[in-house]
């Protein structure tokens, strides 16, 4: 698709909308969607991407996976969930402390930024060697990853917080590690 083709369809958009599907169009680029002030919901998955857009501050819930973006330096601050899984992900550099839901699988991160407030983190298929510990986490998936996310294991989720209290954790899979407890 011609980038003038894109902006077309964009400037057919009111910019009020509050959600876009830009999914599988085979775009190499994205022009800025700040001018969107009342977006809460972007779905650009299945496209040609190596980086992100200017996302307006209003995005909520952003879906960037099976792109080549490579890194993703800035969301928006009052972003919830994020599922850049499947694309050329070797850094998130920061993520908004409202993102509640990070799905990132299938890339080569070998780290993650702050995770505090991270409630659902599906993080398969990557080169992890350590992940941040969340304070309110409730389900956490690090299949298949470097031997050593050790943290993490069957009967119980320490984490490193101020108080030091053990994790009610729903769920934990961490199968196809060398993980020993």
């Amino acid at each position: 698709m011609y980038q003038q083709t894109i902006l077309d369809i964009l400037d057919n958009y009111p910019y009020d909308i509050r959600e876009i599907n830009l999914s599988g169009m085979g775009l190499y680029s994205i022009p800025s969607l700040e001018r969107f002030s009342m977006l809460v919901r972007l779905n650009i998955s299945n496209n040609n991407l190596t980086i992100l857009p200017e996302l307006p501050p209003s995005l909520m819930h952003l879906n960037c996976s099976e792109n080549n973006i490579t890194e993703i330096f800035i969301l928006p601050d009052g972003l919830l969930s994020l599922n850049c899984n499947n694309n050329l992900l070797v850094k998130i550099h920061m993520v908004p402390h409202t993102l509640e839901t990070l799905e990132c699988k299938y890339n080569h991160l070998r780290t993650l930024p702050n995770l505090k407030n991270i409630k659902q983190l599906f993080c398969d298929h990557n080169e992890l060697w350590h992940i941040p510990k969340p304070n309110v986490l409730e389900y956490i998936s690090c299949k298949n990853n470097s031997e050593n996310v050790s943290e993490y294991n069957e009967r119980t989720l320490v984490m490193e917080r101020v108080n030091q209290k053990i994790l009610d954790v729903e769920g934990i899979i961490v199968r196809d590690n060398t993980i020993t407890y």
